[in-house]
């Protein structure tokens, strides 16, 4: 017993019997059928990809970084489709001196979503075990009307913190935003005008009104086992947890009109492009606290 305790705490041994596990869950979750499933993915992911950044005709100049005008273009398109979580998985840290118009076109469209109500969401980085700040000075976000959480995570497992208010994971701030949006009515309404900490609000009104039953009361009420966090259930197929949306069909596809995001988290992010650091091919990782699976993790 001792030598087997001695021998499983060796980081190459546990990666290799949590991949057997998660493989068998997988092959069982498909010979029995699990894995057909006709709901609404949790999360419509809007993909930057090669061909959208080809039919948009971005220089590489303005790839890395992101072009921030092309961002608000996509902020405007999924708001008219009734977005009311929209997550950008962009580092907003610096000013953006091309194109000139950048900073202030997100700004706008950043704006123009909370007077609408809807939940913006950036991402950052910790910097010493604190969130660096979303640059804020040339009118792109404020705490007070927009939300960041950091984006760093871990290969294998989910994330679920205790506290939420210094410092928060992307990925469980935007599905706590998303479920109390769907099971709590008395929630504080995103605008530019407010003058609180809208994560402070939106984690007051959560403990405040939290229901007894429900996705968001098992999601607040986890508490990691002696500190253990769940593991991420890979068996689940990627197109159960997100519907894929190349950034380009929000344009030039017409069936995107007849498209609702009411019921789904938006993310905007970077799709398959080597310049973007993600290959054709490469595995997905990142998205899996949106979906609840059997035992494995939780969500």
């Amino acid at each position: 017993l001792a030598a087997s305790i001695a021998f499983s705490s060796l980081i190459p041994v546990q990666d290799f019997l949590l991949d057997t596990r998660v493989y068998t869950q997988a092959v069982y979750r498909n010979v029995t059928a699990q894995a057909h499933n006709n709901e609404i993915p949790p999360v419509a992911l809007v993909e930057i990809d090669t061909e959208s950044i080809s039919k948009r005709k971005l220089p590489a100049s303005q790839i890395l970084p992101m072009n921030r005008s092309y961002l608000a273009e996509l902020m405007e398109r999924v708001q008219k489709l009734n977005a009311s979580v929209i997550g950008l998985d962009f580092l907003i840290d610096t000013p953006q001196k091309y194109p000139p118009t950048a900073d202030k076109d997100l700004g706008t469209a950043v704006s123009r979503a909370v007077n609408e109500n809807k939940w913006v969401i950036f991402g950052t980085i910790l910097n010493e075990g604190k969130e660096a700040s979303v640059n804020d000075a040339n009118g792109i976000s404020q705490r007070n009307w927009t939300m960041q959480g950091y984006t760093e995570s871990y290969s294998n497992y989910v994330e679920l913190p205790v506290n939420c208010r210094n410092a928060c994971p992307i990925s469980y701030l935007m599905a706590i935003t998303q479920l109390a949006t769907q099971e709590i009515t008395d929630l504080p309404k995103p605008s530019d005008s407010g003058d609180i900490d809208l994560r402070s609000q939106l984690l007051n009104a959560i403990d405040k009104n939290l229901p007894q039953k429900g996705d968001l009361t098992a999601l607040r009420q986890w508490h990691p086992f002696f500190g253990i966090q769940p593991i991420i259930d890979f068996s689940i197929p990627p197109n159960q947890v997100y519907t894929k949306i190349p950034a380009w069909k929000l344009y030039e596809n017409k069936d995107t009109d007849k498209l609702s995001l009411s019921k789904q988290v938006v993310i905007i992010a970077t799709g398959s492009d080597e310049r973007l650091g993600k290959a054709l091919g490469q595995p997905d990782r990142l998205l899996s606290l949106f979906k609840a699976p059997s035992c494995n993790s939780h969500s």
